[in-house]
């Protein structure tokens, strides 16, 4: 009998009693089904969720795989070397470890696809085949990692110390909070997260970062086979070739870790081409706005722009060219914008990519369930369209001036929620420029309004209506609200406002610099 049939006939067997063996059978379905059912289902799941999770869980089956390799593993090195076999000991070392990897593969398959069903949106963005692979080729580190610690000591010392490491370590976590030692366990978690991830960022749609981790966790998985290849039966010329590729793998391990940390940062930008491709354009324009997603996003247009249509409608049409492009980011990463159609925008150097002047930033999280992400970005369009400075980069007071409570109009506009809600966002919206209560009182009374009312206004003194001179008083006479003999907007109904009848405290001699 030939070997190479007699290895695939060893591999078949060692798969069956892996498969079947009670270590197996008690603990890796009750492992999966655990973990399938405690990950968090996020509302609109991502490749970059999914890489992150299943990242998580390969570590935990890695684990589990290791304690269901060691057995065979040990039985192997233990009582093998006694009897005439037909395949050398490296070879039986080959076939099981092939099976257990096998094994493992199909389990981070099963978590893998547990992800894309279990979620009840499509799973957007992408992921480049390197970032996927290298889910798996992490969770063969457990199986590998068995055998070349069952080769070495030939005893159950390892999985011992990984059955008390575990309960050890949560029980660690827990009371050193607070402490010295909290101190010491979070540097032990940075220094093995640098052993297991490199990267300093982590975006699964660009190939070249998934390439990166897909050599560096290969390095590693290979390095624990050859290691374990060298500690059996040949020759003496032929070992000492073996621990040295060995130590060659371990010097590839920090090469790909001093590399990666010193090429890719936070810093880095990345332009389409890297996320694209050379030719495709990832702009859309629907009703007079242009969104720009990230690959696999385009879905997520829909629920953008329902978010801001309300808003958007309010807006004249002769001044629908002061919409910003609504330019899709992610937190892992900086997109490069110098080849961007609107006037060659670059990012400023800074450590978080806020968005240049007409341009609108929104990130691969949503919800089109929480009023949070519709308000947010209905706020920041408005705050381009009416020439004020986002809140964030330079705080200025807009008290008084027509154009804030305009702002805040324009921000109610989603008629799906109810009253309370629609003026949340409003006085939100009221909140980032220092208002006064006449202000408040005035949102509240053009709310009442009928909004064609209002419209009209706004499309006959659009352009003065923008100046920072014109006051509130102004724009209550434009719509003909009667004011009172103090000269203030009669109160409204409070039990609908988030803030009472002064609704911001924090007055003092000291102010913002008025907003130009």
């Amino acid at each position: 009998m030939s070997a190479v049939p007699t290895f695939w006939a060893l591999t078949r067997f060692n798969l069956r009693h892996l498969l079947v063996s009670p270590v197996f059978l008690v603990v890796v379905p009750v492992t999966l089904v655990g973990l399938v059912y405690s990950a968090y289902q996020p509302p609109m799941p991502t490749w970059s969720d999914l890489i992150d999770q299943v990242r998580l869980q390969a570590l935990g089956l890695a684990a589990v795989m290791f304690a269901v390799t060691t057995f065979p593993a040990i039985r192997e090195v233990r009582h093998s070397e006694g009897f005439a076999l037909p395949l050398s000991a490296r070879a039986r070392l080959l076939s099981l470890s092939l099976a257990s990897v096998l094994v493992t593969s199909v389990c981070v398959g099963v978590l893998v696809l547990s992800y894309l069903v279990v979620n009840s949106q499509p799973t957007a963005g992408t992921a480049s085949p390197p970032a996927v692979l290298a889910l798996f080729v992490l969770a063969w580190c457990g199986p590998l990692g068995a055998v070349a610690s069952a080769v070495w000591t030939r005893s159950y010392t390892p999985l011992v110390v990984l059955l008390l490491l575990v309960p050890a370590y949560l029980l660690y976590t827990v009371t050193s909070m607070g402490t010295r030692a909290d101190e010491i366990l979070r540097r032990l978690n940075g220094v093995a997260r640098w052993v297991l991830d490199p990267l300093p960022i982590d975006e699964p749609a660009v190939t070249a970062l998934g390439v990166l981790s897909l050599v560096h966790i290969s390095f590693m998985a290979a390095f624990l086979l050859v290691f374990a290849l060298a500690r059996r039966e040949g020759s003496w010329v032929l070992r000492p070739v073996t621990l040295g590729a060995a130590a060659l793998l371990l010097v590839g391990v920090a090469f790909v870790n001093v590399y990666a940390q010193r090429t890719y940062s936070y810093e880095t930008p990345f332009t389409d081409q890297d996320l694209y491709g050379a030719e495709a354009d990832p702009c859309r324009v629907r009703e007079g706005v242009t969104y720009c997603p990230l690959p696999g996003y385009e879905s997520w247009i829909d629920y953008w722009h329902a978010a801001l249509s309300p808003t958007v409608a309010r807006i004249p049409d002769h001044a629908r060219d002061r919409l910003p492009v609504v330019w899709q980011g992610t937190q892992h990463l900086r997109r490069d914008v110098r080849e961007f159609q609107t006037g060659g925008l670059v990012f400023p150097r800074s450590t978080q990519p806020f968005p240049p002047p007409g341009t609108v930033i929104v990130f691969d999280e949503w919800d089109p369930e929480v009023p949070y992400y519709r308000d947010a970005l209905a706020i920041e369009v408005t705050m381009n369209v009416l020439g004020l400075p986002r809140h964030w980069d330079h705080s200025c007071s807009g008290q008084g001036q027509a154009r804030i409570v305009l702002g805040a109009w324009l921000v109610s506009a989603d008629e799906r929620f109810s009253e309370p809600e629609g003026t949340e966002a409003a006085e939100e919206f009221l909140s980032y420029y220092d208002p006064s209560e006449l202000d408040l009182r005035m949102t509240h009374a053009l709310l009442d309004l009928p909004p064609s009312t209002v419209s009209d206004v706004l499309e006959e003194h659009w352009e003065s209506l923008l100046s920072a001179d014109t006051t509130t008083e102004e724009l209550a006479e434009l719509l003909e609200l009667p004011l009172t003999a103090d000269g203030t907007i009669p109160a409204p109904a409070w039990e609908f406002a988030q803030w009472s009848v002064n609704p911001f405290p924090y007055d003092s001699d000291w102010r913002h610099p008025v907003c130009r």
